[in-house]
This record gives structure tokens, sequence and C-alpha cells, in this order.
């Protein structure tokens, strides 16, 4: 009779196996964790073009011309914006995910505030607006495209706050949009780009976790270098320096295509002719290798 006897793992061979699996988690888990931000990206990308859908739709109702980056960020008492008649999607009340109004990156919306304080991730181009009385009616912008912040002036200026705003922040007037005949080149024009979240622990709360409706280059998400030039700037964003997919945010083009593309870092010097990523953000000057007006020409 054959005596068969049992044989188990001896201790170095349970270690090896261990060591395998562990050697190959570490090398999965990284690849798992990029598939599922390429889902979170693509689906950003989603909500961009359904939101361009609906703007380009807006403009086809008022004589092609664009909604002013004031009203994009309107809401009445219910929580509906301007664009609701168009993509019937209310944003008041939901969490950072629930809407084509927020990427699913967003994080630190609480999802409790009323009003216009909703889980917002996208921003307005500020520049899609004509001249006019300022925002705080004190100044008549008279070139909304030379309406620029330059790099020497990064650290000196304030989004918030009653002083030292940046030109920018007169650029976010009641002012009326462009019209699609004014912009030189459609396809690279920003409309919409990912913007700075508050950090929904700040005190006094503004945006709640959300961005502000309108801004440009430096109210991107991963625009500044550092924390502290962020807070001097904006309401204290989740990880400043980082962009939300990578190195790269999505933006929506006035043509309607959504890309991904490279964040403009503090660097970025919307004056230079030529520009790598490129200027996006002018409506009709600095196209074709033109550098932009003196910022003198801003404003009265």
């Amino acid at each position: 009779m054959l005596n068969f006897r049992k044989r188990g793992f001896t201790l170095i061979e349970l270690l090896v196996v261990i060591a395998i699996i562990a050697i190959l988690a570490a090398i999965l888990f990284p690849v798992f964790a990029q598939v599922r931000e390429n889902a979170r990206k693509a689906s950003c990308q989603s909500n961009l073009k359904q939101l361009g859908t609906a703007l380009i739709m807006y403009s086809g109702d008022y004589d092609e011309e664009y909604m002013s980056p004031y009203y994009y960020g309107s809401v009445n008492s219910s929580g509906q914006s301007p664009l609701e008649s168009y993509i019937k999607n209310r944003s008041n009340g939901g969490t950072a995910t629930s809407t084509v109004w927020a990427c699913p990156d967003l994080q630190g919306y609480s999802g409790t505030a009323a009003g216009y304080y909703y889980a917002r991730s996208y921003a307005m181009n500020v520049f899609l607006r004509s001249p006019g009385l300022s925002n705080s009616g004190t100044y008549s912008i008279l070139d909304p495209d030379a309406c620029y912040t330059a790099p020497s002036q990064y650290l000196s200026v304030k989004y918030k706050g009653s002083s030292g705003k940046s030109n920018e922040y007169y650029l976010s007037g009641t002012n009326k949009p462009v019209n699609l005949a004014k912009i030189a080149e459609p396809a690279n024009t920003d409309m919409l780009y990912e913007a700075m979240p508050e950090d929904n622990t700040n005190t006094p709360a503004y945006y709640y976790g959300s961005t502000s409706p309108n801004g440009d280059y430096m109210n991107v998400k991963g625009f500044w270098d550092t924390l502290a030039h962020e807070k001097a700037y904006w309401y204290s964003a989740q990880s400043p320096d980082q962009a939300y997919h990578g190195t790269r945010n999505n933006y929506l083009y006035c043509d309607g295509h959504v890309k991904a593309m490279e964040v403009q870092k503090m660097n970025f010097d919307i004056t230079a002719a030529q520009n790598t990523p490129a200027n996006i953000w002018t409506v009709s000057e600095g196209r074709g290798g033109v550098p932009l007006p003196a910022s003198t020409t801003c404003h009265s």
C-alpha cells in the first residue's frame, strides 16, 4: 500500500509567495489609481461638454451673444441657473459628483449651503464680455482684452477683500457678453475652466467648497506655486499647487470642444506673443503673434 505524505509550504517558500504578491500589488495599485483618475477626468470632460452645448444653444437663442461671465454664475432662490432650461440638472443641494457643474475630483463641499453656494468646479473666462462699467461701478472698462494682471503684479493683487484687487476682479461685472463675431479664434479661446475651490473651513466662507463663477488664469486650479501665495489671493483652496488631473485641467473652448491642458503656472506671461501653452484667455487681442496692448488701456 502506497503511503503519500502531505507536504506543506516551507517558511522560505511562503515568504517568496508573499514577496511576489507584494511586488504585484505595488505595480498594479498605481495603475488602478490612474485608471480611476482617467475615468474621473473623462466624466469631467463630459460635464464640460454638456455645459458647452448649453452655452452654445443659449447663444443661438440670443443673437449669437454668449452668456456673460457674471450671469453664468447667477442662480435664483431655488438654485437654478440661467442654463437650467438647457441642461435640466439642478445644482443646489447636490453633492460634488451629482451634477454636471462639478468635477468628480472636487473635494470638501458640504452639500448643505443654500442659494448660490452650490458644488461647482467650472468658472467662466472673464474676458468674454464687452466694455463698460466695472464690477464696483468705479471704473469704466475700455478694453477687456487689455485688462490683465502682469506677472510682476501677481503677489500684490487680491481677488478677495476690499483693496488691492486685480484687474481681473474689475472685469467681473454685469456688462454685456461678447458676440460670437468678436472672438478671433473660437477654437483657441477658453470659455470654461477648472477653478480653485474655496476651502470650506475658511471663515468667512463665501463659496463653501465651490469656485468663483468667473475669472482667468490666476484663478485656475494649480496656478499658484505655494499655499501662502494662493491664500493672499483667494480663499484658501485644497492642494493649491496641483491641478485636478495630474498636471492638467480640462478646458472648454468657445467652439464647444473640450481638452485637457497643462496648467499655466505663476511664470505665465499673458503679454507674451507666443506662450507655451498658448494664450487662450483674451478674445481678440494677442492673436497671430501680436502682443497684447499695455494694461494701462484697461480702464479709465
